[in-house]
């Protein structure tokens, strides 16, 4: 074991393999941050908001809810992974899936349907203000992200109330 630790403290990256140019304006460009993320940076929202808001994404990620393009096999004659589809794989699947049904009831019974919808659809399925605000049929960019800001604020209060995060 000390050998091995000793091997990791002494290794030195090979200064012909090292690059710190960055992504190229190509990979630049997929990249893009997530509104809570933007809308953190540019005040809209506290940092309190962007933390309870990441916490979230966390639990609905871990919990095994974000779609999966998994490949077909096809050695398989039927397919399908049997009579576990849906539920929970690991003990820590199950236990992120609890929390974010309890993140979700809490906001639902404390400020309604339409906010856990809103913090789903903006967290989650990384939506934009705009495109969330156009649902509710406001066509003018700026109204319709202040309708969603002002849908997601009491959502964001109730978590940040929930989870303990000042």
């Amino acid at each position: 074991m000390a050998k091995i630790k000793a091997a990791i403290e002494e290794h030195r990256a090979d200064p012909r393999l090292l690059d710190e140019r960055g992504p190229t304006k190509e990979r630049e460009n997929k990249l893009r941050p997530s509104p809570i993320n933007l809308a953190v940076a540019d005040g809209r929202l506290s940092r309190e908001d962007g933390i309870a808001a990441e916490k979230f994404y966390v639990h609905w990620y871990r919990a095994g809810l974000a779609e999966n393009f998994g490949s077909a096999d096809l050695n398989r004659v039927f397919g399908g992974e049997g009579g576990g589809a849906g539920m929970a794989r690991t003990e820590a699947q199950a236990f992120h899936r609890q929390r974010y049904r309890d993140a979700v009831a809490k906001v639902t019974a404390n400020a309604g349907t339409i906010s856990a919808w809103v913090l789903e659809q903006l967290v989650c399925q990384e939506r934009s203000f705009v495109d969330i605000g156009g649902v509710f049929g406001h066509k003018n960019r700026n109204s319709a992200a202040k309708v969603t800001l002002q849908l997601l604020k009491p959502a964001l209060n109730i978590l940040c109330r929930e989870w303990g995060v000042i």
